[in-house]
């Protein structure tokens, strides 16, 4: 994109521009995780109170579809896998695996089988076979417009939602991401994750809702496992919930879910630098709720920032830069590494287009970094407040600058580990 001079003459541009020495800190976050996968899924499937219930549910079902969906959930393969060893136990049932991604993988079966495959879910591990086409039925109507559903699982006797429970990255509302989004977006494939997002974020919350509650209500879902993370990515609960108490169930899980959110330990930067982003981190790339940049235009009480800049993009992603519009500057070889059509497919599903827009690219990491300053307003480097993170899901450790240094030692859970250095470009990170 950059020839030789041209990218000589941004250097230029930029060479009174002075990148501050870093300094290394470890925040302590909360840390209570489940061990052994498998062992907590046979515990919370063969617990009394729900066995005996299934049993009872379960007796007239020949053919039980799993539907799973959401990139990027911990111990996603064992899970399935558990799950599914639970449920081929009883005689006569044949389970299958549907992807439920709404239009992830580029609206294809396919590339939605792809997305299983990296994650460890694959025919031969799971034992059952992954099925999958896009073909939709119409359930019902609500409010004027069709509810679509996958066309395989509403075939089937009985289907089984996973999914992770959290705050979603685009809209405010009691339930947001989790066993309504999975039952409502995600298996209504891309033709009805396309309807319900064309009315736009405002009332998406209220739409899932009405469609979830038709879907659990409807006589096909068994029962959902709702999962919980902690700070680290890593699973904290899990939880077997029957469709008709999830209405009641995942809005008390999200506001559990929205105290895990790992953060940014501080109130406000200049800067922000996000080593890489990716659809195996959020749907938009870089959690909005760690950055405080929504594309929907919510407004955060959290973390703000004034410059922000994305410097790499994460194979897990496949090209797919959906969410990069909300940066102030990337770099060259972020943007050479995006599939439009598999961003663009997300975007035009989803009816924000801010997601889709190319920020100022810098030909490096050094001179994004440098623009990405620029644009701070701060022209004092001694008061430049300048963060610079892995990833929206590891927050752990971080580098920042000399003057965040004070807040730093006001808090108890944040250690600093070595400073001051010269930043790091590419291969050569620190972080």
């Amino acid at each position: 994109m950059y020839k030789k001079n041209e990218k000589e003459k941004i250097k230029k541009l930029l060479e009174n521009i002075t990148i501050p020495e870093t300094y290394q800190i470890k925040q302590k976050l909360k840390q209570e995780k489940i061990d052994n996968i498998s062992e907590e899924i046979n515990y919370q499937f063969y617990k009394n109170e729900f066995y005996s219930e299934l049993i009872s549910r379960i007796k007239d079902k020949r053919k039980i579809g799993i539907a799973v969906g959401s990139r990027g959930i911990a111990n996603l393969d064992k899970i399935v896998k558990s799950l599914v060893d639970c449920l081929i136990q009883f005689k006569n049932i044949d389970v299958i695996i549907i992807p439920a991604m709404g239009s992830h993988g580029g609206a294809t079966a396919d590339g939605q089988k792809d997305i299983l495959a990296e994650y460890g879910i694959t025919e031969e591990k799971m034992g059952v076979p992954i099925m999958k086409n896009m073909d939709t039925v119409i359930l019902t109507n609500i409010d004027g417009e069709a509810v679509y559903w996958d066309k395989m699982a509403a075939s089937l006797d009985a289907v089984v939602l996973i999914n992770r429970v959290k705050p979603h990255t685009s809209f405010r509302h009691n339930v947001e991401s989790g066993l309504f989004k999975i039952a409502s977006i995600g298996l209504g494939n891309q033709t009805g994750a396309a309807a319900i997002h064309k009315a736009g974020f405002k009332t998406l919350g209220d739409r899932i809702e009405k469609i979830g509650r038709y879907i659990f209500n409807q006589g096909n879902i068994l029962f959902g496992v709702a999962i919980l993370e902690n700070a680290f990515d890593e699973t904290q609960s899990i939880h077997f919930i029957f469709p008709e108490n999830i209405p009641t169930v995942e809005p008390q899980l999200l506001k559990l879910a929205k105290k895990n959110i790992p953060q940014i330990p501080f109130e406000n930067a200049d800067v922000l630098i996000v080593n890489e982003i990716g659809k195996n981190y959020s749907g938009p790339g870089a959690d909005p709720n760690v950055t405080g940049r929504f594309a929907s235009g919510i407004h955060s009480t959290g973390f703000q920032t004034t410059s922000l800049a994305f410097l790499n993009l994460s194979y897990e992603s496949h090209g797919n830069a959906n969410g990069l519009g909300v940066a102030d500057v990337v770099t060259q070889s972020l943007v050479s590494q995006m599939d439009l059509v598999a961003g663009y497919t997300n975007t035009l599903t989803s009816t924000l287009s801010e997601n889709a827009k190319i920020p100022m690219i810098m030909p490096d990491e050094e001179l994004a970094i440098k623009a990405a300053i620029k644009f701070s307003h701060q022209t004092n480097l001694e008061q430049l407040k300048l963060i610079r993170i892995k990833n929206t899901l590891e927050l752990e450790t971080m580098e920042i600058s000399r003057a965040l240094l004070k807040e730093a030692a006001k808090k108890d859970n944040i250690e600093i580990i070595t400073g001051p250095e010269k930043m790091l470009f590419k291969n050569r990170r620190s972080l």
